[in-house]
């Protein structure tokens, strides 16, 4: 999930719930960035890794994968 203002960062506390009522988390990895989500956030909405901008983010799914496959 990806945020540009700090006002659509409330959303991503709603979609990892969601993920979790549904059972889904073993099946997902919930990433966030944005230049408003700091690291304490990401932790605080539950989410799996952070990314400031989009070249990170690549980095970072690459590991989770990497993380899943072991």
């Amino acid at each position: 999930m990806s945020a540009l203002m700090s006002t659509t960062m409330l959303y991503m506390e709603t979609v990892t719930q969601a993920v979790d009522k549904e059972s889904m988390r073993g099946q997902l990895r919930l990433m966030v960035g944005g230049a408003p989500v700091s690291e304490s956030f990401a932790r605080q909405v539950g989410a799996d890794a952070r990314a400031s901008h989009a070249a990170m983010a690549v980095d970072v799914a690459r590991g989770l994968v990497a993380q899943k496959a072991r």
